[in-house]
């Protein structure tokens, strides 16, 4: 672990515009706020059962009501045939990603195109995950579920955000258990809410997370909501079947700076 934390501050202190920032206080806070969710999410349990849901999302903002109002509730959708994806993702591979070599675990394709890939990069003392393909930096450090001292059995955990500029996207990850099939993305934003779906990528294949040394399948998202979304506002709910399994929210990680999970560029 002490390995990780190290890692996580060369992150940080990597980010243009000169600040030192506290990359092991942010995976601390991010640690403290995952067992936090456990805890609640035990008392849930007794009236409702819960499991978790890992996507790649990316936005098409349809507007809404000028007043505020609440969601509407998640659709009962399975996510698209993700063959064409699965067919150019090697999943074990071996590539050299910023910085140094790293395992490829998965990949899903965006919207408009782009194909965003999940990667497992391996060190001493610890595990890494990365996503490239949203631009030409990798976003990082994601955690895998199993890997986690104590391991996370939530169905959802909200990891990280990421924003490269105010005008950028926002971008938030996350982990989930590997029963989850959809996630759904609820937010306020202009005081009107707003829901969109993310594009999973689950990570099952044995080789790949036999290379990786991730012990068990897990899912990890992404999705990309509008510059101004408060962050305090953003929900991750997991959804198999339809059926709800959990949620977790984003609101801890609103003063963590945009920046900080922000490295490359790649090669």
């Amino acid at each position: 672990m002490t390995a990780l934390r190290e890692r996580l501050d060369e992150i940080a202190n990597s980010v243009t515009g000169g600040d030192r920032l506290d990359g092991a206080r942010l995976y601390r806070e991010s640690m403290t706020h995952a067992r936090r969710r456990r805890a609640s999410l035990v008392s849930v349990a007794a009236a409702a059962a819960v499991a978790a849901v890992v996507v790649v999302v990316s936005l098409v903002d349809t507007g809404g009501s000028p007043t505020i109002a609440p969601a509407p509730p998640p659709e009962s959708v399975e996510p698209s045939d993700p063959s064409e994806v699965k067919g150019a993702c090697p999943g074990g591979e071996q590539r050299a990603v910023f910085p140094g070599a790293s395992v490829l675990l998965g990949c899903a394709r965006l919207d408009d195109g782009r194909k965003v890939e999940l990667f497992s990069h391996i060190q001493s003392g610890g595990l890494c995950l990365q996503i490239v393909g949203i631009d030409n930096r990798a976003r990082e450090c994601g955690n895998a579920p199993s890997e986690q001292e104590p391991p996370v059995t939530d169905a959802v955990v909200a990891q990280m955000i990421a924003q490269w500029t105010e005008s950028a996207a926002l971008e938030v990850y996350g982990a989930a258990s590997a029963d989850v099939t959809t996630v759904s993305l609820t937010y306020t934003r202009a005081g009107s809410a707003h829901r969109t779906r993310a594009e999973l990528i689950r990570v099952t294949d044995g080789e790949a997370l036999e290379k990786a040394a991730i012990g068990e399948p897990f899912g990890y998202f992404l999705a990309e909501l509008p510059p101004e979304t408060p962050i305090t506002t953003v929900t991750a709910i997991a959804l198999d079947r339809g059926q709800r399994l959990g949620a977790d929210d984003f609101g801890f990680l609103h003063d963590q700076p945009r920046r900080a999970m922000i490295s490359g560029p790649i090669r």
